[in-house]
């Protein structure tokens, strides 16, 4: 394992929820509740039903699940059918940008 992998495998079982500051669990538990109401409001968009099609056809003994529909899949098309899900609603990166 080269030092930027093991580097980055000590970080991650060395870390602990209780490192963060209140005001950064606060922020990710919004961010995580915002995302999965985007997921539910954008599940029916042509673009997501397009992603969770893709995803019905894929198989995976290391499976991971796509939001709403609850099809289980290889990791990454859950991903790809997930964000297109989120990404359908999600305004984050514009509602608040100046200009």
């Amino acid at each position: 394992m080269d030092n930027t992998s093991q580097q980055l495998v000590s970080y991650t079982r060395e870390f602990g929820e209780s490192s963060l500051p209140e005001t950064i669990r606060h922020a990710t538990v919004r961010h995580l509740v915002d995302s999965m109401g985007c997921a539910v409001a954008g599940f029916d968009s042509a673009s997501a039903q397009v992603g969770v099609r893709l995803a019905k056809t894929v198989t995976s003994t290391a499976g991971a699940t796509v939001f709403v529909d609850g099809v289980v899949t290889s990791p990454e098309a859950a991903a790809f059918a997930n964000t297109i899900m989120i990404r359908t609603w999600d305004w984050n990166d514009g509602m608040l940008a100046i200009g």
